[in-house]
């Protein structure tokens, strides 16, 4: 029982290591809005993420923080070159990343989204903070 614990502990080492323990980066990614949102616009509306390997967190504007991590409930991608994660239901999968050698960050959706662009890039910027604009 402890060689299996002992095991699975030094596993889950290797995993981190494997990943290079990047920090969070934060993204600004313009993303249109819905087709069926009433006051859709000609701009899109930024969103603003934190990113990590095995973390992704939107800022919430209202609460004025990071909300929770969504990898706990949908698929996140661990490797030492990228995070990304997708979010997705039965129709469409948003997905967001950031190449870590390159600073490329991205976001995309597939599937039936109804939206005119389906992918961009987004900025990586300075974290918010609570009460700022």
């Amino acid at each position: 029982m402890h060689t299996a614990l002992l095991n699975a502990l030094l596993l889950m080492a290797a995993q981190a290591a494997e990943t290079g323990a990047q920090p969070p980066i934060v993204l600004a990614c313009n993303l249109p809005t819905s087709p069926a949102t009433v006051a859709a616009a000609a701009t899109p509306a930024e969103r603003v993420f934190r990113i990590a390997p095995g973390s992704l967190q939107e800022w919430d504007v209202e609460q004025q923080r990071f909300g929770q991590n969504l990898c706990e409930a949908y698929a996140c991608a661990r490797s030492p070159t990228r995070a990304e994660a997708s979010v997705s239901s039965a129709t469409v999968s948003f997905t967001v990343g950031v190449e870590y050698s390159t600073r490329t960050a991205y976001w995309r959706v597939l599937g039936a989204s109804g939206l005119k662009t389906t992918e961009g890039s987004c900025r990586i910027v300075p974290a918010p903070t609570p009460g700022g604009s």
